[in-house]
C-alpha cells in the first residue's frame, strides 16, 4: 500500500509516464505496478482471440494484471477528512429598513386632578359659588398673590342692630385705648373716635404706612384684630357687639348639613371694593341683603386717617349688586353708623 502511495509522489511526471506507457482512448483504463508506481494506460476494447488447436474464438475484455497491477480510480470520492476549524465571524450585516410604524395605542386614563391654589387651578369653586361657610365665593386667587388663603366669601347675611334693620353700628366707640394723632404717639390713651388703632413709628413704622397697608387684599383679618385688641384693651372689655369688628368677629353661620363657622371678620377696604366689583360683574344676582333704602353702606376694616375709616356703598338707588351697581368709597368718622358684611378666608 505504500508503494501505491507514491504515486502522490510522483504526480508531477504523471503526464511523461502516461506517455510512455501508452496512448490513452474513450476505452482506456490506467494500471499502476504495484511495485513501481508505474501506470499505463490499457485499451479495454474487447478483443477476438482464436485459439490455433482448437480454431474457437473467445471474445475477451483486456484488464489490468490482478498480481502486479492495480487499476487506477479517477475522480472517485475519497473517505471525508475530519471538519475543519469555525471560520471566524462575519462582519455585521447592514441594518435593515425601519418597519412600518404601530398602530396608534389607546388613550390613556385622566390623571389626578392637581392641587387648588398653585395659581392656574384648576379650581374648585368660582364667584358666585356656596363657599364651605355657607357664604358666597367673592374672590378667586388664580395668580397665587396671597398667601394663607385661595378664595374669600362673604356671609349670606348682614349685621346690623337697628330697630328696622338700618345702619346701626359704629366703628369704634369712645374707649380710651387708641392712639393720640401727635407725631411718634405710642401712648394708647384717647378715645377710639377721635384717634387712632395704629401707633407711631413702632419699630421703624408710621401710623401713615399702616394705615395704607391695612387696605390690601388680604389685610381683614389682621385689621379686625387689631380692632379689637384696642376694644378690648379697656377695663371692662368692650362689648364685640357694639362695635363693626367685634360684631364681625362674633357673627357665626352653620351651612346646611354643617357645623357653625366662626372664623369671620370684617372686610379691608380692597377686599369689599373687589366684593362688589365682581359681583357686579360676574354674578348681579348672587347675593341679596338689605332692601332699598335699609343698609346705605358696609363698614372695612380699613382707617383712612386719624378717627376716619373707609366704608363703601354703591351709586343709584338698586339693590346692589347689580351691574350699573359701582361701587363708591366714602371716608366716614369711626362714630358714624354702618352695616358690616363679614367675609372669611378659605
Amino acid at each position: 500500500m505504500q508503494k501505491f502511495l507514491r504515486i502522490a509522489a510522483i504526480l508531477g511526471t504523471l503526464s511523461i509516464t502516461i506517455s510512455v506507457a501508452g496512448v490513452a482512448n474513450a476505452a482506456s483504463v490506467v494500471c499502476v505496478k504495484k511495485a513501481t508506481g508505474i501506470m499505463r494506460y490499457l485499451d479495454t476494447t474487447p478483443v477476438t482471440r482464436t485459439d490455433k488447436k482448437t480454431k474457437k474464438s473467445t471474445t475477451v475484455v483486456p484488464a489490468c494484471d490482478a498480481k502486479t497491477e492495480v487499476q487506477l480510480a479517477w475522480n472517485k470520492d475519497g473517505v471525508a477528512g475530519a471538519a475543519g476549524a469555525a471560520g471566524a465571524a462575519g462582519a455585521a450585516g447592514a441594518a435593515g429598513a425601519a418597519g412600518a410604524a404601530g398602530a396608534a395605542g389607546a388613550a390613556g386614563v385622566d390623571g389626578a386632578a392637581g392641587a387648588d391654589g398653585n395659581g392656574y387651578g384648576p379650581f374648585s369653586y368660582n364667584i358666585g359659588d356656596t363657599g364651605p361657610g355657607g357664604g358666597i365665593v367673592f374672590f378667586v386667587d388664580r395668580y397665587n398673590e396671597y398667601s394663607g388663603f385661595t378664595y374669600l366669601e362673604v356671609a349670606p347675611n348682614e349685621v346690623d342692630i337697628g330697630a328696622n334693620g338700618a345702619d346701626a353700628i359704629v366703628w369704634s366707640t369712645t374707649s380710651a385705648t387708641c392712639y393720640t394723632a401727635i407725631a411718634g404717639s405710642t401712648t394708647a390713651a384717647t378715645s377710639c373716635q377721635t384717634g387712632s388703632i395704629y401707633p407711631d413709628t413702632v419699630s421703624g413704622t408710621t401710623r401713615i404706612a399702616s394705615q395704607a397697608t391695612a387696605t390690601k387684599i388680604g389685610t381683614g383679618s389682621t385689621n379686625t384684630l387689631a380692632i379689637i385688641a384696642r376694644h378690648d384693651a379697656a377695663s371692662p372689655a368692650v362689648s364685640k357687639a357694639l362695635y363693626a369688628a367685634g360684631s364681625a368677629d362674633n357673627y357665626s353661620n352653620t351651612p346646611s348639613g354643617g357645623s357653625a363657622v366662626t372664623d369671620w371678620f370684617l372686610p379691608s377696604y380692597s377686599e369689599m371694593v373687589m366684593m362688589f366689583q365682581n359681583f357686579a360683574r360676574f354674578k348681579p344676582s348672587a347675593l341679596t341683603l338689605s332692601a332699598v333704602g335699609t343698609c346705605s353702606a358696609y363698614w372695612t376694616s380699613s382707617e383712612n386717617a386719624d378717627a376716619t375709616t373707609w366704608r363703601v356703598t354703591w351709586s343709584g338707588t338698586a339693590a346692589w349688586p347689580t351691574s350699573a351697581a359701582a361701587p363708591a368709597a366714602q371716608a366716614k368718622g369711626t362714630s358714624t353708623t354702618s352695616c358690616v358684611l363679614p367675609i372669611r378666608e378659605f
